[in-house]
């Protein structure tokens, strides 16, 4: 239960980020024995540091779906996803159109 709830808050806060960053991201290949378990350790060399962010960005991919993973160390900026949540929109062509929007809501 508590690896289902590290990794849902982990893939789920790097939702709002993206939403409200619109920087853009790119992702890499998963391998074939790539795990989405919430466990840091695969995600080795796949995260992206936004310039003035207190955050990382990891993004992969397969054939199937796309893995998102989000990590931080600063307490205020994970509390702050608990309380309000986020929002990830994302567009297949690289541009600002709200194609494909995730909701995560918190406990505000």
């Amino acid at each position: 239960m508590l690896k289902i709830m590290k990794f849902t808050f982990f893939s789920l806060s790097l939702i709002l980020l993206v939403g409200c960053s619109g920087n853009k991201y790119l992702s890499q290949p998963a391998n074939p024995d790539f795990l989405n378990d919430g466990e840091r350790s695969e995600w080795t060399g796949r995260f992206q540091m936004p310039k003035g962010e207190n955050f990382a960005m990891g993004i992969s991919n397969d054939e199937n779906y796309l893995y998102i993973a989000l990590s931080s160390l600063d307490r205020d900026f994970q509390r702050q996803l608990a309380m309000a949540g986020l929002t990830l929109w994302m567009d297949g062509r690289g541009g600002k159109h709200r194609t494909l929007g995730l909701k995560y809501e918190g406990k505000m």
